[in-house]
């Protein structure tokens, strides 16, 4: 028998922020495992993802507007209101060059940005033409519940105006007088899409053990990496799994290339946490085949 550590041999730490996170290694190529085995120690840090906001999107768009500090964007955003508070959005965005993004969250006013709901949200370190999501923590947590009607398709919702960047993606008004009045944008880069946005809530104190779920894409592999797991008796407690192991055929290489071969898996959560693994070991028999 030998023994692989695709990870190395110290603890490897991802960071999950309410969506999915890369998880990729090397496993020897041409070969199967006969057993696989790694500690899963996760750390919520108070949030998850509402409800009513998507996982980013598989194939991510290509279309968008450019913005700056006299032109700014609104979209409207859905946000189920089942914790009632907005703590955080994330925002898809590339810059040009280093640029600051700010974000106020608002009362959706019949499709129009009506009064702001707290102050605004500032990151200042947004660089490079590569897509990212960026985390936009509020100062102070919003009460915002949805207004809901008869009609389903009446519900309020909120929106979420985006200024002072050198670009992003996917928005669906625009505004030259800081807001003081939105129409449709004059020069879309391509057919106006909502944005990509996502908003964050506390989770429930103490929090609930979350379900870490292992996919390749849509694919999912694992619907929970974590069961099993004891829940936490306050948010900044450690959940453990002292040993999970992955199907063998997720492992295992068939060709016969010499050296190691990639697999690339993704960890998928709506709770935000940071998540440790150690002590990743796959084990081989030199006499047994791919």
């Amino acid at each position: 028998m030998y023994v692989a550590r695709p990870l190395g041999d110290g603890p490897s730490k991802f960071a999950l922020q309410g969506d999915r996170t890369d998880f990729a290694f090397q496993v020897p190529a041409g070969l199967s495992p006969g057993g696989n085995s790694f500690k899963l120690t996760v750390r919520p840090k108070g949030l998850e993802r509402d409800a009513a906001s998507p996982e980013s999107p598989y194939r991510l768009p290509v279309q968008g507007l450019q913005v700056d500090q006299d032109l700014s964007i609104a979209a409207g955003v859905p946000f189920s209101g089942a914790k009632g508070t907005i703590a955080a959005a994330r925002i898809f965005v590339a810059a040009k060059e280093t640029a600051e993004v700010v974000m106020t969250v608002c009362a959706d006013a019949a499709g129009m940005p009506g009064q702001p709901l707290g102050k605004p949200a500032v990151n200042s370190k947004v660089e490079g033409l590569t897509p990212q999501w960026i985390d936009l923590p509020l100062p102070v947590p919003i009460a915002a519940t949805r207004e809901r009607s008869a009609n389903a398709a009446n519900e309020q919702g909120i929106l979420v105006v985006v200024c002072r960047c050198e670009r992003r993606r996917c928005a669906v008004l625009t505004s030259t007088d800081k807001g003081k009045t939105w129409g449709a944008p004059s020069t879309p880069l391509a057919a106006g899409q909502n944005l990509l946005a996502q908003l964050m809530s506390p989770s429930d104190q103490p929090p609930p053990t979350p379900a870490i779920r292992l996919q390749r894409e849509a694919d999912v592999l694992n619907t929970n990496l974590l069961a099993g797991a004891t829940a936490p008796t306050d948010k900044k407690k450690d959940i453990s799994v002292p040993a999970v192991s992955l199907p063998a055929s997720l492992l295992a290489d068939s060709t016969v290339n010499q050296g190691k071969v990639d697999k690339r898996f993704e960890l998928a959560s709506v709770t935000v946490a940071d998540v440790t693994i150690e002590n990743f070991e796959l084990t081989y028999d030199p006499a047994a085949g791919a």
